[in-house]
């Protein structure tokens, strides 16, 4: 009974390992920074993650930043 209990969770875990594989993750937020003139430049960045790799851009130009 416990071994069969024992591979019975076993297989669940796996199976939840496996779909954390699968997931990606999207983050939006609104930046502000000051310019040399004194002026508040505001933007909305978005963050794209996943277990292979992670993209920083900006949603208007949708241009990829390095990080």
């Amino acid at each position: 009974m416990k071994k069969t209990f024992t591979s019975i969770f076993m297989c669940f875990v796996a199976i939840a390992a496996m779909a954390q594989n699968k997931a990606d993750i999207i983050v939006s937020y609104d930046s502000s920074s000051p310019n040399k003139f004194g002026k508040i430049n505001t933007g909305k960045m978005s963050l794209l993650a996943s277990p292979t790799e992670a993209k920083y851009f900006n949603d208007l130009s949708l241009w990829v930043d390095s990080l």
